[in-house]
């Protein structure tokens, strides 16, 4: 029972390393310059739709993720044959919360800077 625990946990792990790189990846996304042809014509609503559209994807980015958890973790349960957790479905929430969270950040960082090349 504790070797299975322990790759549990192992499991558990490795997730939260891909959330956390999940999290760089749309930070990057939101927050990435747009080229000068673009940048001359938008208005300050243009750059605030840009922006919003960014978030969108840094939502759908950390809903993925949730998903993809909350089924590794149901899954790595059932092959280990550890009993049901009511915890999965949070831990998971948690881990698609750090890529949607970090796409927000990256988003309202490209609206107040309006980078452009």
């Amino acid at each position: 029972m504790l070797i299975r625990n322990f790759v549990f946990l192992l499991l558990l792990a490795v997730l939260t390393g891909c959330a956390i790189y999940a999290a760089m990846i749309a930070w990057l996304f939101a927050g990435w310059f747009i080229d000068d042809s673009v940048a001359a014509t938008l208005s300050r609503w243009g750059w605030l739709r840009i922006a919003l559209l960014r978030v969108l994807g840094a939502l759908a980015i950390g809903t993925l993720v949730a998903l993809a958890s909350w089924f590794v973790l149901r899954l790595g349960r059932a092959v280990l044959r550890l009993d049901a957790s009511t915890r999965d479905p949070y831990n998971a929430a948690i881990l698609g919360a750090l890529p949607a969270a970090a796409g927000i950040v990256g988003a309202v960082q490209f609206a107040l800077e309006r980078p452009y090349l």
